[in-house]
């Protein structure tokens, strides 16, 4: 589901947002979380996503969150947020941080530009981009290394948000920004 822009991150008062884009645990931090929606129209949208994006850390819903402690307990962490709309709190939703972080981007099948010049940290602007078919290590979540906002997820991982029947989702094997019309989805 598509929840740009409804939520907003307090980026003043809030941990910085991209301690949540390195791959690595943040276990054992204090981190204050906050989130406003900015229109009441949106509570309801909200309610019935699973994964919201915002300016700040993803956040899962309680039942995304359960399904992926079951398939992938050591691979992700969850923290408590706050979020409100006006004076009420919005419950169901915790902050994700994946642990690891991985190569997941076919780079001689995807179109790109390389944006800045440094060969060990290239920064990439994707045109039409390929997911890789499996990970290089036993993992089942992890962040994206080329598309650090991108979470990349396992086949056993898929099926079980499918099994939950988590609507509201959507699996990319290939994304195309163009009006090639190349993407590969499949949809909750």
């Amino acid at each position: 589901m598509n929840t740009f822009d409804m939520v907003e991150y307090d980026h003043k008062i809030s941990a910085p947002y991209d301690l949540f884009f390195e791959g690595t645990s943040l276990a054992g931090m204090a981190l204050d979380l906050r989130y406003t929606l900015k229109k009441k129209s949106d509570v309801d949208k909200i309610a019935k996503a699973h994964l919201v994006y915002s300016t700040g850390p993803d956040l899962v819903s309680d039942a995304l969150r359960a399904v992926i402690e079951r398939v992938a307990p050591a691979q992700a962490e969850f923290f408590d947020i706050r979020m409100s709309f006006k004076d009420s709190e919005i419950r169901g939703f915790s902050a994700m941080n994946l642990v690891h972080k991985e190569s997941c981007v076919d780079l001689e099948k995807s179109e790109y530009r390389v944006t800045n010049f440094d060969p060990h940290n290239p920064e990439y602007r994707f045109l039409y981009t390929v997911f890789r078919d499996s990970f290089e290590s036993d993992l089942d979540i992890v962040r994206c290394q080329e598309k650090p906002s991108s979470i990349v997820v396992s086949d056993a991982l898929k099926t079980a948000c499918f099994d939950e029947k988590l609507h509201g989702l959507e699996f990319y094997r290939a994304v195309d920004m163009t009006h090639g019309d190349r993407s590969i989805c499949e949809k909750i």
